[in-house]
């Protein structure tokens, strides 16, 4: 599958310098914001993850491409998938209308405000990730296989319940 984006990164000068430095990285993700209409952000970004340091490096491509200073990584397990692109077959339009499917059927009475979406891979799974946040303070997560797009998984979050279940750890 062809992501535009990303290919006007890997052909970039900027990209293919920094890459002569950084050898031992992966890619790590795809991300972009999505509006309450469904439609995508102005850019993308781009993470690559570095094994050896354990930070990823971000770039973000629209009119232009930015590279964003190396940070840490926000994770649960002790290792990032690399994205493989070559067995995705979902594309993102599918996908957001997969997601479409499951609020409209599980959660008809949500009102979606501002989400995102990301493409990454995890325990050898490559899949879509969207979440939304909604007007009645909950968060819907909806995950999806990029490859066969089967519904891996899908939850409502309460807001609330989660700052108070964070505040409640020692």
């Amino acid at each position: 599958m062809e992501f535009e984006f990303y290919q006007q990164l890997v052909k970039s000068s900027s990209f293919q310098s920094w890459m002569i430095n950084n050898k031992d990285v992966y890619l790590a993700h795809f991300y972009c914001t999505i509006n309450n209409n469904m439609e995508l952000g102005p850019w993308w970004e781009v993470g690559y993850y570095h094994p050896k340091t354990d930070k990823l490096t971000i770039f973000t491509v629209g009119s232009e491409i930015n590279i964003k200073p190396e940070e840490d990584v926000f994770k649960e397990e002790s290792k990032i998938d690399e994205l493989g692109l070559k067995d995705v077959k979902i594309d993102i339009m599918t996908a957001m209308t997969k997601f479409k499917e499951v609020k409209e059927q599980k959660y008809p009475r949500e009102i979606l405000n501002s989400g995102f979406l990301i493409l990454q891979s995890f325990h050898g799974q490559t899949f879509w990730n969207l979440s939304y946040a909604t007007s009645s303070f909950h968060f819907l997560n909806v995950k999806i296989n990029a490859v066969n797009g089967q519904i891996i998984s899908y939850k409502l979050i309460n807001f609330i319940e989660q700052i108070q279940k964070g505040a409640k750890k020692p």
